[in-house]
């Protein structure tokens, strides 16, 4: 209708979302790093990620059997995150995986350390724009969010097996 809002989402229906694919007219197979890569920005929770600790280690990227897929939401009255595995928790990371997520974690947050005299180095010295610098913070830290997110999500599964 003329003077209504219009409504975008470039993840509109994904592996997040409650709708089935089937019923939805605009269903997306982006995760947040394509969304990124794409269009320049983190989108809002929740988010969907796919991790593949294999990846650096294997002549095929596409292998799908070694990666940690997995949905990202924020709980908004406690804050806390809310990580759904993409085929259940039978999904979950092994040991080994969340070995790797650790690395992962500690390389991130090895960089933030940086970021200081990066920016310096990058922005300063004209090698990337403040928006550009900008943007690449913000995936930084929702990478580092979601790998936080999943490292929780699995100790908490630890635990609750350590119970039994």
């Amino acid at each position: 209708m003329p003077g209504e809002q219009i409504y975008n989402s470039y993840n509109r229906c994904n592996a997040c979302s409650d709708v089935p694919e089937k019923d939805c007219d605009t269903y997306s197979f982006s995760r947040t790093p394509d969304l990124f890569v794409s269009f320049g920005f983190v989108e809002e929770y929740p988010q969907s990620w796919a991790l593949d600790p294999a990846e650096l280690d294997s002549e095929d990227s596409s292998d799908d059997e070694t990666e940690l897929q997995f949905c990202l939401d924020r709980n908004e009255e406690t804050g806390e995150w809310d990580t759904t595995w993409e085929d259940g928790e039978d999904e979950m990371p092994s040991e080994e995986d969340g070995q790797w997520l650790e690395k992962q974690l500690k390389r991130l947050q090895k960089l933030h350390n940086e970021k200081d005299e990066l920016k310096k180095k990058l922005v300063q010295d004209g090698e990337m724009t403040n928006w550009e610098w900008e943007s690449s913070w913000n995936y930084h830290d929702a990478l580092f969010g979601a790998i936080s997110a999943a490292i929780t999500a699995v100790e908490k599964e630890d635990d609750s097996h350590d119970e039994l």
